[in-house]
Parts: structure tokens; C-alpha cells; sequence
């Protein structure tokens, strides 16, 4: 009883609506046909009211500019033009540039308002976007927090394998760093000059500066000073086993003199040790982005699998220092050796002409 007196009483409110909807349809009608037959009834001079006013405006502007071109030509056109003469035509020529000048403004102002507009839309998208983004990033650090709290309470996730393991790549950063201040501060020896003893610093990256003309210079003066050494060895009275050692000493010279002529390709060799660094810093940062996955999975696996992780990262970590001693230790070597060749030639030749 109670569901079909709810019923009538819809069906009633729907039949009283329906009721005044038609009564309101038909008032809005007849309306209508008021303001057609009003519109209809009005003569044709009344419609044509506006275009009519838009002629007349356009005909009011060309009267006028033939009205301003007949007055330039009743004025009086003076023999001598004194200065208010032209200071008129001055004045005239002024506003009108800068009547120009106000509406080239106007339009920019405008297209200046729109501009603005559509950057205040893009700024109001842009902190929607922010503020959506903003909150789904709390939602997924919210998420995360309660899957290590669940990982803790389970005993999946350990502190100490992971502190270990922040240690382990703030090792290999550091010895990365080392390697690079290593590279790039070789230090300087003092070498001996030839007439008056002074000292001079000669570093490796003084060598890298080194031109092909300067090092072609270099190799022809210790050449020269060679072949003065072993023609003042003929002048000397020497037993055969000491002009023997003496010539051997010399012949050791002239081999290392031959290698000090590849000091162009230790050049191009530095610089592909530099790019090698850059490389190095690439792979570090690559490195860094894997031990951020690594550590996110390991929060998501056992500990199982985190310990095989960080053994092969391990491995990775030591190919990649063997890799680094072994190109430093070749540089260092063959620096070395130059410099070494260079400071015995010179200390020769110096102490030969002493005598």
C-alpha cells in the first residue's frame, strides 16, 4: 500500500510539471509571434538602420578628407617662409608620426594582453600539473613506507646489508675521484739546465702543452748535445773499457732519444686518457642509478637475492679499479722514462763540458 501511494503521488508531481511546462511553451510562443509580427510590420528604413549609419560614416570620412585637401589648397602659400611656417608644418608632421607611433603601440599592447592571457593559462595548467604530480609523489612515498614497514616486520629487510652496501659505493666514488685528481696533478721534477745550473719545473701537464715544433726542437738539441758527448769521448784519454761503457752509455741514450720522438703520440695518448675519464664519470653515474635499483629491489626481494646482487656488483667494482691501476700505471711509466732520458742526456752534456 505504502509503494503504490508513493506512485500516485510521482505520477501526480509529474502531470503538474508537464502542465506548466506546456502553459510556460505556450506563453513563450505566442511571444514570439508578437515580436515576429512587430518585426515584420516595421518598415524597411528601420531594418536597415545600422548599415545604413556605417555608409554614412563612411561617406562623413571621405567628405571630410576632401574638404581638408580643398582648405590645403585655398591657404595661402607665402613667398618667403618664415620660421611659424614651418614650425606649423613641423608641429603637423609631428603628430602625425606620432599618431603612427600611438597606434603601432596600441596593437602591440594588444597582441601583448593576449600573450599574456595564454601564459596565465599555461601557468594554471602547470600548477595543476605540479599539485597532481606533487601528491601522486606523497601517495607513492606513502606506499613505499608501508611496504618496508611490512618488509621489516617480516625480516626480508636488513639495515646492515644495506648500510654495507652504502659504504661499498662510497668507496668506489671515492677511489673514481682519486683517480681523476691523480691524473690530472702529476707532479713536476727539477732538471738541470746547460750553462748556469738554473732549475725549471717540467710536469706531465707542461708536456701536454707542448707543441710538435717545440718537441721537434727539444729532440734536435738533445741530438746535438749527444754527438758533443761522443765527439769529446774520442778527445779523451780513456782505457777501452771505459770508452766501451761510454759508448754503450750512449747508444742506451740515443735508443731513448728515439722514443722521446713518439712524445706526440703520449699526447694524443693523455687525451684519450682524459676521454677515458669522462667515460669513467658516465659509467659512475650509471653505476649510481643501478645501486639505486638495486637497492629499490632489494627492499622487494629476499635477502638471498640482495647478497648475489652485491657479490656481482663487487666483481664489476674490481674489474673497473684493476682496469683504471693498470692504464695509470702505463702513463706514469712512460712519463717517467721521457723524463728520466732527458735529465741523464743533459746532466752528461753539462758535466762534459765542465771538464
Amino acid at each position: 500500500m505504502g509503494c503504490s501511494n508513493a506512485k500516485i503521488a510521482a505520477l501526480q508531481e509529474m502531470k503538474h510539471i508537464i502542465t506548466q511546462i506546456t502553459v510556460e511553451n505556450n506563453q513563450l510562443e505566442e511571444e514570439r509571434d508578437k515580436l515576429k509580427s512587430h518585426h515584420d510590420d516595421r518598415p524597411e528604413e528601420e531594418k536597415d538602420s545600422l548599415q545604413d549609419l556605417r555608409t554614412m560614416h563612411n561617406d562623413l570620412e571621405k567628405e571630410i578628407k576632401e574638404l581638408k585637401d580643398i582648405m590645403l589648397d585655398f591657404l595661402p602659400i607665402p613667398e618667403s617662409k618664415d620660421n611659424s611656417f614651418t614650425l606649423v608644418r613641423t608641429s603637423i608632421e609631428r603628430i602625425t608620426q606620432i599618431q603612427l607611433e600611438i597606434e603601432e603601440q596600441s596593437e602591440q599592447l594588444r597582441e601583448m594582453v593576449e600573450k599574456r592571457k595564454d601564459l596565465k593559462k599555461e601557468h594554471e595548467s602547470l600548477e595543476q600539473l605540479i599539485d597532481s604530480t606533487e601528491k601522486e609523489i606523497e601517495e607513492i612515498e606513502k606506499t613505499v613506507e608501508k611496504h618496508e614497514w611490512t618488509l621489516k616486520e617480516q625480516g626480508y629487510f636488513d639495515d646492515s646489508k644495506i648500510k654495507d652496501f652504502e659504504k661499498q659505493r662510497s668507496l668506489v666514488i671515492e677511489e673514481l675521484r682519486a683517480a681523476d685528481t691523480t691524473f690530472k696533478d702529476i707532479p713536476g721534477e727539477d732538471s738541470a739546465s746547460d750553462d748556469d745550473g738554473s732549475t725549471e719545473k717540467q710536469s706531465y701537464e707542461n708536456l701536454l702543452t707542448l707543441s710538435e715544433i717545440e718537441i721537434n726542437k727539444e729532440i734536435q738539441e738533445v741530438e746535438g748535445e749527444l754527438n758533443d758527448i761522443v765527439s769529446q769521448i774520442k778527445d779523451l784519454d780513456l782505457t777501452d773499457v771505459e770508452r766501451q761503457q761510454m759508448s754503450n752509455y750512449v747508444a742506451s741514450l740515443g735508443n731513448k732519444l728515439k722514443a722521446t720522438a713518439n712524445m706526440t703520440n703520449i699526447k694524443h695518448q693523455a687525451l684519450e686518457g682524459q676521454d677515458k675519464i669522462n667515460a669513467l664519470k658516465a659509467e659512475k653515474k650509471i653505476l649510481k642509478m643501478e645501486v639505486e635499483g638495486l637497492k629499490k629491489i632489494s627492499r622487494r626481494n629476499s635477502g638471498d637475492n640482495t647478497n648475489s646482487k652485491i657479490q656481482a656488483l663487487n666483481d664489476i667494482l674490481q674489474k673497473k679499479n684493476c682496469r683504471e691501476q693498470v692504464s695509470k700505471t702505463v702513463n706514469d711509466e712512460l712519463v717517467n722514462d721521457i723524463e728520466e732520458t732527458l735529465k741523464k742526456a743533459r746532466e752528461l752534456s753539462s758535466s762534459l763540458r765542465k771538464k
